[in-house]
């Protein structure tokens, strides 16, 4: 007779996370087209308005705890990650305040509700790391990514959409071009914390295909994250082979680099010459050329509605109509006047984004929550050596030119997902790290206590 045999309930929250984990990344470098390009299934999927299916599985997930009384993971969320989830919060919470005083329409709210969503995702993956382990969050969120951005080569090569050079651009230019130029680091976040074959072979996977899908991205900047990406992974593979546990897997992924370097196939010495024309293209100019000098446009702008909305800014809806009134906009960069009605319009930067939005509030919120984020990454992987310290200055390189470039880098899980991992790193070497220094504590005593007790014995040197 079958024990404590699991419910359906139970399986249920057992693998709805792991649907949930894989969707985010999916979500995240899916191909972004005109309608017809591509096939339904191929683009972010929204089961309501605005709302995405990894959104959509998690309220599921939230409803089946509420019902059920059980969550799939041990919530020990304190010290640095409560309060990175308390500024999510109040970063959700401004956006409502500047909503109301700016009288913006009831579906601006719901940016403001998928922040908070993004808090309670955060501390609910921290959980499920501390049950199943970082490793496996990390991998499974990545293996979304992967799968993603694979159909998105796929799609980018079928249509043959050509950039300079005869090269493919990458469907969605900047959009799953910065994902995957992110995912290229976190990639050697999951070598460097791989537990078995499954997390090397995945990492390896997701660094090859995120590298590809970055180098042919619409713009340098995606370029600029693979190449911290492949600096991270060379410190990676160096502390892998210092380590004679992993050294076996390290030398055969050396090995296969440069069996690759060295191939005189035709096709991939043709590949790399292509990717080498159009980096240098890209880099004629310089790292700032002329699409950043450009950008330079939205912080003056910015600048000037700040200035006029110093308190509550103008709501996430507002940017276009505010930006329409800086003089910066008469002289250099407009938005696309659709925007106004899609509400799509924004600073194309996630900083200035909640600084026009939310006032002088929501910039020093977002300031400080990146802060906090970039010290979690540093308490986790600073101890593991040199590689977890340069994966972790290449990861906040990383965010800089994401959070400057494009305005999804908070209002996304990109940065979420690998900022639970950290968080349960952190909270599961804890325990271990008391032990040690009770240890080191108590031993003098324990040294004295039997000193003392030799001495009191009879023919016995208390030496």
């Amino acid at each position: 007779m079958r024990a404590n045999r699991p419910t359906v309930a139970h399986m249920f929250l057992r693998y709805l996370p792991v649907l949930i984990l894989f969707v985010t990344g999916w979500n995240l470098a899916l191909p972004i087209a005109d309608p017809g390009v591509v096939p339904w299934w191929a683009t972010p999927i929204t089961p309501f308005h605005g709302v995405f299916l990894d959104n959509a599985l998690f309220v599921l997930y939230l409803a089946a705890v509420l019902v059920t009384g059980r969550s799939q993971g041990r919530r020990r969320l304190h010290g640095i990650g409560t309060w990175t989830l308390g500024l999510i919060l109040l970063l959700s919470f401004l956006g409502c305040i500047s909503n109301l005083i700016n009288l913006q329409p009831i579906r601006e709210m719901g940016e403001a509700a998928r922040l908070a969503l993004l808090g309670v995702y955060f501390a609910a993956a921290v959980g499920w790391a501390n049950t199943h382990g970082p490793a496996v969050i990390l991998r499974t969120f990545l293996l979304g990514i992967l799968a993603a951005g694979l159909l998105n080569l796929y799609f980018t090569y079928h249509f043959q959409i050509m950039g300079p050079f005869g090269v493919p651009a990458l469907l969605g230019q900047n959009g799953p071009g910065g994902s995957l130029g992110l995912a290229a680091i976190l990639s050697c976040m999951l070598l460097l914390i791989a537990k078995g074959r499954l997390d090397t072979i995945a990492a390896l996977a997701a660094f090859g295909v995120s590298v590809t899908a970055a180098a042919i991205s619409h713009s340098k900047l995606g370029a600029l994250m693979g190449m911290l990406g492949v600096v991270s992974f060379g410190f990676v593979l160096c502390h892998l082979a210092a380590n004679a546990r992993t050294r076996k897997t390290a030398t055969l992924v050396i090995g296969a680099l440069v069996i690759a370097v060295f191939l005189k196939s035709e096709a991939v010495v043709a590949a790399l010459l292509q990717v080498k024309t159009v980096a240098e293209y890209k880099f004629s100019d310089g790292i700032v050329g002329e699409n950043e000098e450009a950008r330079k446009a939205y912080f003056y702008g910015v600048a000037e509605i700040v200035a006029a909305n110093p308190l509550f800014g103008v709501g996430y809806g507002g940017f276009y109509k505010a930006y329409a009134k800086a003089n910066a906009s008469n002289k250099t960069w407009d938005e696309d006047p659709s925007a106004v009605v899609t509400g799509t319009a924004n600073p194309h930067s996630a900083v200035l984004y909640y600084a026009a939005a939310n006032g002088v509030p929501g910039l020093v919120v977002c300031v400080l929550l990146g802060l906090a984020l970039f010290r979690m990454f540093l308490k986790a992987f600073v101890p593991l050596g040199v590689a977890g310290g340069v994966l972790v200055v290449c990861l906040g390189a990383g965010c800089v030119i994401h959070a400057f470039t494009l305005p999804s880098l908070f209002s996304t899980a990109i940065l979420y997902v690998p900022a639970a991992v950290a968080c349960s790193m952190i909270a599961l070497r804890t325990p271990q790290l008391h032990a040690k220094r009770m240890r080191a504590v108590r031993q003098p005593f324990h040294e004295a206590a039997a000193t003392a007790r030799a001495a009191q014995q009879p023919g016995v040197s208390p030496l």
